[in-house]
């Protein structure tokens, strides 16, 4: 494992707010990842516990961080104490295998990490609007800081349900801005969905992305080095979380 800054010239890389750079941690292939990530994650969980009384962690349902969430549920902890949403849900029954609900739900729910309790966003509502006020109720209820959020990456730059070609994508963007939860409809297979905004995202103690392959390490290094947020979404996880993100990733 190799763990270094995307730059280290404070004179060449772009400002942000938080002032603070992106840790790049390289690793060896996809089990090495899935195992760091899920360590990192447990002993986040484990303090929150201990500090609080409560954990809460928002999980991304792609497919380059399934293999952590296996590592992850197999790890002791209290999962009664634990709460996890979605970084972002497509408007499709929970049924789907596309389902991020199911996915997560078929690597926590069936052994230990089953006492977790997992919010679901959608409620039956015959539009996508309709769920979005239900769930948006709940997830505003959730106390935050989160203590940790898992976010992948697009090959297009897009962080959780927020791509480039999103209606409105400013407002979801905006670090200040009061929603926590949007509907959006995309133009790719993607189609309509329930996401996180940027502002809940970076409203949390740690913030890890997860990568594979020289598709996705491009899109990193282009969303470190130049484009606007509204061209690469990621940027603006980059710029306004007020910790260091993780990017993990691997060959």
């Amino acid at each position: 494992m190799r763990v270094f800054l995307f730059d280290d010239d404070p004179a060449t890389h772009w400002a942000r707010p938080s002032g603070h750079l992106p840790w790049l941690i390289e690793h060896a292939d996809g089990a090495a990842l899935a195992r760091a990530v899920a360590w990192r994650l447990a002993a986040t969980l484990r303090r929150a516990i201990v500090e609080r009384g409560r954990a809460t962690l928002a999980l991304t349902g792609g497919d380059a961080a399934l293999d952590t969430y296996a590592f992850l549920a197999a790890q002791e902890l209290d999962w009664r104490r634990v709460t996890l949403l979605l970084t972002d849900e497509p408007w499709l029954p929970p049924t789907d295998p596309r389902s991020h609900e199911r996915r997560v739900a078929d690597v926590f729910l069936g052994g230990a990490a089953g006492a977790a309790s997992l919010l679901p966003y959608l409620r039956g509502s015959d539009s996508v609007g309709g769920d979005l006020q239900a769930a948006a109720l709940d997830v505003a209820r959730l106390p935050r800081p989160y203590d940790a959020v898992v976010l992948d990456v697009g090959e297009d730059g897009r962080i959780a349900g927020m791509a480039p070609d999103v209606d409105g994508l400013g407002l979801l963007l905006d670090p200040t801005t009061p929603a926590t939860l949007a509907a959006v409809d995309r133009a790719d297979p993607g189609g309509q969905m329930l996401t996180l905004t940027v502002a809940a995202l970076i409203a949390t103690g740690v913030v890890l992305v997860v990568g594979r392959g020289a598709a996705e390490a491009t899109v990193l290094g282009r969303a470190y080095e130049a484009g606007p947020p509204e061209e690469l979404p990621l940027r603006a996880v980059f710029d306004n979380a007020p910790e260091p993100v993780e990017v993990h990733w691997c060959p």
